[in-house]
């Protein structure tokens, strides 16, 4: 007599089955978790809170972008009060020769010594303006612009504002210093740019000026 054996008539062999496909599936399931980082990876899955995964992902991306555009900007930020900084601190040696060549017993030699240490010190200063540049962005030239940035995922934006230091350091730089009066009348006109704090506006709209000597510099006798 014939011995007919299938999962049919075999319950042993169904359940061992079964488990065997509950395991495969299992298995392709975790598989599929590990390969893609994700519990769930399709709407095949689970279709409610694939969804919901898929809004939370795109908007993760969304705030990746922002943050990217934020610190970009805060490098253009940094690089710019970095050369602000750096014309500030000759400030107060740029005063001192104009407040030296205001003196009308300074000699003829003298004064072009101190000439030259002026013009010395303009130069530094325009190197500090031109070379506060990031990622090709200088905000302290007579060519910037505001950098306007997406601050958050309501379309809220922060703006940068233009320092233009360089058109007032090139008016400084030419400046008449011949002689004791003119130092005098230098100090007077400008009192503004050779006291002042450069600063960064972080808001926006166009703040105080500073600046760049032409080729050559201020004249002395």
């Amino acid at each position: 007599m014939a011995i007919f054996n299938s999962v049919v008539t075999n319950t042993s062999a169904f359940v061992a089955l079964r488990n065997f496909s509950n395991i495969t599936r299992d298995l392709d399931t975790t598989q599929n978790r590990v390969s893609t980082g994700l519990r769930v990876a399709s709407a095949i899955d689970d279709s409610s809170n694939f969804a919901i995964a898929q809004g939370i992902r795109t908007e993760l991306k969304a705030i990746t972008a922002v943050s990217q555009g934020l610190n970009n900007t805060k490098g253009v930020g940094k690089v710019a009060l970095a050369g602000a900084t750096g014309v500030s601190n000759l400030l107060g040696d740029i005063r001192a020769k104009l407040t030296e060549m205001g003196n009308s017993g300074v000699t003829t030699a003298q004064r072009n010594i101190l000439t030259s240490d002026f013009n010395d010190l303009m130069s530094q200063a325009g190197n500090f303006i031109l070379n506060a540049s990031f990622n090709n962005i200088n905000m302290l030239t007579d060519s910037a612009a505001n950098v306007n940035t997406l601050a958050n995922l309501s379309n809220g934006t922060l703006q940068l504002g233009v320092q233009n230091l360089q058109d007032t350091a090139e008016s400084l730089a030419g400046a008449t210093i011949a002689t004791a009066t003119n130092n005098q009348a230098v100090i007077t006109t400008q009192s503004t740019v050779v006291t002042g704090q450069p600063a960064l506006a972080i808001r926006g709209g166009p703040g105080s000026r500073l600046p760049i000597p032409p080729p050559g510099g201020a004249t002395g006798p």
